[in-house]
């Protein structure tokens, strides 16, 4: 079958993406969206307490991310980069979803690109590492200062 045919229920044929995988991910994305900008950062919704700052009482790498993205929504940039600078990652990412499908729609010949590029796998476990790193760092500096009398 030719690579821009459609295929059967939701496949699409370039590159082998499911349209239901991208169409999920676009309203999760508008939906993630639309949450940033309907709360604001001090009333950010609370998806569920985070395991690791139960546990050690200290913050997670991921700690302050929902805040930091409702903060991005509402043109608080400072206030987003103190609660999480990984948040500025993360809206993009959730600006992408809702318009890669456009994208692919548009281009088809990106997904493969893009779906083939090793820069992408290196973006995605150089995000991972940093905010490992960013974690390890914070979590140090409220140890430290837990110390400090």
């Amino acid at each position: 079958m030719p690579d821009d045919e459609t295929t059967d229920a939701g496949e699409l044929g370039v590159g082998g993406g499911s349209m239901t995988l991208y169409i999920a991910l676009q309203l999760m994305g508008v939906l993630a969206l639309f949450l940033s900008v309907l709360f604001p950062s001090e009333h950010a919704p609370v998806l569920w307490p985070c395991p690791f700052d139960r546990a050690f009482d200290l913050p997670c790498p991921g700690c302050g991310l929902t805040r930091a993205f409702c903060a991005i929504g509402h043109g608080e940039f400072g206030a987003a980069w103190a609660f999480n600078p990984f948040a500025y990652v993360f809206y993009v990412g959730a600006v992408g979803a809702v318009l890669w499908p456009l994208v692919v729609w548009r281009r088809p010949d990106w997904e493969r690109v893009v779906s083939n590029s090793r820069a992408v796998t290196f973006g995605a476990v150089l995000l991972v590492g940093s905010m490992w790193t960013f974690g390890l760092v914070r979590i140090v500096r409220v140890l430290v200062t837990r110390q400090t009398p």
